[in-house]
């Protein structure tokens, strides 16, 4: 089993409207470059998962009540990425696929290319660091007569 540990809260929730079946979503994380882990465990991240979905709900965008979840580790651009398949009605289709990152940006990057494969964004909370302001130094140095 691989493992990959998470140090940081997440710094991002996308939910993704996509309603394709499973297989085509799988070749569609492909092509844009996504890896899926399928020897890490999706049951250590458990608390993570519930954090993006609580996040959701109070955004007021809580996803339909699924027939059938899925749950995946992924790796984009070297980055680890948590993923959701939600189906309903109980079969293939996939209605929606919820991202969970843990580095500013991957997100949006990921979410534009999927757009192009013929995905909807339906939800999306990136959270940026703020970056301080760079103060310049000044040195008070007496070379003058």
């Amino acid at each position: 089993m691989q493992k990959v540990r998470i140090y940081k809260p997440p710094t991002g929730v996308a939910l993704m409207e996509v309603r394709k079946d499973r297989s085509v979503v799988l070749v569609d994380l492909q092509v844009v470059g996504v890896k899926v882990l399928r020897r890490a465990d999706p049951r250590r991240y458990l608390r993570q998962y519930e954090v993006a979905l609580s996040t959701l709900k109070a955004l007021g965008l809580q996803p339909p009540k699924p027939e059938g979840e899925e749950r995946l580790v992924l790796k984009y651009r070297g980055r680890l990425i948590l993923a959701t398949l939600i189906r309903e009605g109980g079969g293939p289709l996939v209605r929606y696929v919820i991202f969970i990152a843990f580095s500013p940006g991957v997100l949006a990057k990921l979410a534009r290319r999927l757009e192009s494969n013929g995905w909807r964004r339906a939800a999306m909370l990136e959270l940026k660091p703020v970056r301080s302001a760079h103060h310049a130094r000044h040195s008070a140095s007496n070379t003058g007569p």
